[in-house]
């Protein structure tokens, strides 16, 4: 005898439940038998319909046919955890079930009649969000690869002859303006609310820059702290990330010669991540020294080196830039050279790090002549002989 399958404690939604076409009691147990139908009504071929038994863990399923029909056999009476998949394997239906003994039960699932507009329209939504996500990352990934790229020929400027390195150039603007292409629609794609756009107009930053589109760069890179700053909860951007963006901004403005506001950025940097700041400082003290504002330069350059004493080349700078601010006191026929404090000291910091470093013998020339004027100063680390 037939019976109709019983609803059980419905966790996501009911459905109402079709009659079936009288027939004899399946031989070994209960069967379930139906037909699955899509959002449009129409029948869903190699769909799954999973049945999971409250008493254990055994799973039994069964896939449509081309009409949509299913089938599964020699059940246990019972209730059941029930799932319907899609043919991508995505769960669109969950509920309990109730398997009732002696016959067949019968469970039609019309798609259409039991997924309400509500959750249409979410699924509609996250799929467009999925599809924007994976459109904007595709075409930012293209433009990472191309930056990848640009940093290969950029390598090999300096050692190209100088017929080479026309063509190279014109090969690396192309890299570039592509790469800058990229990042554009990516950001096109990505709309303005989403958290990953600080780092998507970095990028173009970057592209500008390689462009040597530097007005255009400094503001995408402007554009891209204040997007990284506005983050919070989920969306926040590490203090390192938003340091890193405040760096390279000063690094460019430096380039530009437009000194105070390099340093304004990199003191920015600085402040947001003040642990790992050595870097940042280093390259405040290059920007000043390269300026020759070597009083300047000073304060970030021992910064440097109390963040990171292992930079060779913040000591040499740091040992120069004094060196540079040394006074001289007439007291009577007599010329005194009044030294800062912390020039021996660095530039033999400097010697012991890279005894045969590109600045050694400028650092060794200098200790020799702050010896010679009187400063007292005792050589303990010596440029090796035929080395450089």
């Amino acid at each position: 005898m037939q019976r109709k399958l019983g609803m059980v404690a419905a966790a996501l939604l009911l459905w109402a439940l079709a009659p079936a076409a009288p027939r004899a009691a399946a031989q070994g147990g209960p069967e379930l038998t139906g037909v699955v139908k899509d959002l449009e009504g129409k029948p869903l071929a190699n769909a799954t319909v999973e049945l999971k038994g409250a008493e254990n863990a055994a799973v039994v399923s069964a896939k449509t046919d081309t009409l949509g029909r299913y089938k599964l056999e020699n059940l246990r009476p019972g209730v059941y955890d029930l799932a319907l998949k899609d043919p991508q394997g995505e769960t669109q239906v969950q509920s309990k079930i109730e398997v009732h003994a002696g016959g067949t039960n019968t469970l039609d699932l019309n798609l259409k009649e039991l997924i309400s507009p509500e959750i249409l329209a979410a699924r509609k939504k996250q799929e467009e969000q999925v599809k924007t996500f994976q459109s904007m990352k595709a075409a930012f990934d293209a433009g990472r690869a191309l930056m990848v790229q640009a940093d290969q020929v950029k390598a090999g400027l300096p050692k190209a002859s100088a017929e080479e390195r026309g063509p190279m150039q014109e090969k690396l603007n192309g890299i570039y303006g592509e790469a800058l292409r990229d990042f554009q629609q990516s950001q096109t794609a990505a709309g303005e609310k989403d958290p990953n756009l600080h780092v998507i107009v970095f990028n173009i930053g970057e592209a500008d820059e390689g462009l040597g589109k530097n007005d255009e760069a400094v503001a995408a890179y402007q554009k891209a702290i204040e997007l990284a700053q506005a983050g919070t909860g989920k969306s926040a951007v590490a203090k390192s990330q938003i340091s890193g963006y405040y760096s390279d901004l000063g690094n460019l403005l430096g380039k530009m010669g437009k000194v105070d506001d390099a340093n304004k950025a990199y003191e920015q940097a600085a402040a947001a991540d003040p642990a790992n700041a050595a870097t940042v400082w280093l390259n405040s003290g290059i920007t000043l020294y390269k300026a020759n504002r070597l009083t300047e330069a000073i304060v970030p350059l021992k910064k440097a080196t109390e963040l990171n004493p292992n930079s060779a080349d913040a000591w040499y700078l740091l040992g120069a830039s004094l060196l540079a601010n040394i006074q001289t006191k007439q007291e009577g026929d007599k010329l005194t050279y009044i030294i800062p404090p912390g020039t021996v000291e660095a530039y033999q910091k400097y010697l012991k790090l890279a005894p045969n470093g590109p600045h050694a013998a400028d650092a060794q020339a200098a200790l020799d002549n702050l010896q010679a004027i009187g400063a007292g100063v005792e050589t303990k680390v010596k440029v090796k002989k035929g080395k450089s």
